[in-house]
């Protein structure tokens, strides 16, 4: 999830310079290993929490949080002061520090929504033989219903993929290449440091002496987790 990854990365800015960065330019600048996007996943600006905004030292002891408005670029996201985990923000992601994610970076997989409307199909062919047996009706033959019962639950699931995949196949492709550029930008300050490329990912992960004796790293605080 970028948003957690962003607050994370505003921590490691905290400890380091006793102060929170004030902007996402300002962490990219001072962090570039982390290849933080300047943006959200859909091309949008982050929305920041006040203590997120304020440079003052020692830092805003307030919460640290990153919020994007969504695919749609006008999803509400939560007052500036938390007091709760913000569950119910229609449309918007984000992470907070002290209450964790809402929602999902990742918009929601369109297998999610064939669960819930799969029943529909069934309760319209009950319903029907219902209302047929009160107005005297004989019940279809059992073929036709299974036939009406698949071509239904069809079209139901073609809507689902059709007007969902694309969004969160978009979604997932960008959480990607952000994960990628921050291997790569990693591995690019790795191999200057010690003149080599890392025999593992791991390496990225802890300090490293070159042959001068100079000590870099971290290049990278956590390997990014792959996206399901």
């Amino acid at each position: 999830m970028h948003a957690e990854w962003i607050v994370e990365q505003a921590q490691e800015y905290q400890r380091t310079h006793r102060r929170s960065p004030g902007s996402i330019e300002e962490l990219r600048r001072e962090l570039p290993a982390a290849a933080i996007d300047a943006t959200d996943p859909w091309g949008q600006d982050w929305l920041l929490s006040p203590a997120f905004r304020d440079t003052h030292a020692p830092p805003n002891a307030e919460d640290l949080w990153v919020c994007s408005r969504g695919p749609t670029g006008n999803a509400p996201c939560p007052p500036e002061h938390l007091g709760v985990r913000p569950v119910s923000s229609p449309g918007s992601i984000g992470h907070s520090a002290r209450f964790g994610g809402w929602d999902s970076e990742v918009p929601t997989d369109s297998r999610d929504l064939v669960l819930p409307i799969l029943p529909v199909p069934a309760a319209a062919y009950v319903a029907y033989r219902i209302v047929g047996r009160l107005r005297g009706r004989p019940a279809p033959r059992l073929d036709a219903a299974l036939a009406y019962l698949v071509v239904v639950v069809g079209v139901l699931v073609a809507i689902a993929v059709t007007f969902y995949s694309p969004t969160a196949a978009r979604a997932y492709l960008a959480v990607a290449e952000s994960h990628l550029r921050s291997l790569v930008s990693a591995i690019d300050a790795y191999k200057e440091h010690t003149g080599s490329l890392p025999a593992t990912l791991a390496d990225l992960t802890a300090p490293v002496t070159n042959q001068q004796g100079k000590a870099a790293g971290p290049f990278i605080n956590r390997i990014p987790e792959p996206s399901p």
